[in-house]
């Protein structure tokens, strides 16, 4: 096989729900990108449990990954509420299933129309 072909092959891939750390499972101080991280969010603490104890896998999305100092702080934020081995990300792939964030828009797939 080329190496393209087996670059392209990830076997052990598994579908994932992205959940944003800032402001949907932490509050966050918006007057500053890399701010403390906040107080949890019970509600989307608890969403999150619930997923993982439903077998789906959640990978934490943030900007903050990008920020290897950051790491040490977000693991401590989510060990903290019981969130544990979670991977933390900036990065969606092909793999990713729902995106929960307080920024983003849900677009219908394949027409461009923003739904309101």
């Amino acid at each position: 096989m080329d190496p393209v072909s087996l670059a392209l092959q990830v076997p052990d891939a598994q579908p994932w729900i992205g959940v944003d750390l800032d402001a949907t499972l932490f509050h966050h101080d918006f007057g500053n990108h890399l701010s403390p991280i906040g107080e949890p969010i019970p509600a989307m603490v608890n969403q999150v449990k619930d997923w993982i104890q439903e077998g789906k896998k959640v990978k934490i999305f943030t900007a903050r990954a990008d920020h290897p100092e950051e790491a040490p702080k977000i693991q401590d934020s989510l060990n903290a509420v019981g969130l544990f081995g979670l991977e933390i990300t900036s990065h969606k792939d092909q793999h990713m299933t729902a995106l929960y964030d307080d920024k983003a828009h849900h677009v219908i797939p394949n027409t461009g129309k923003i739904v309101s």
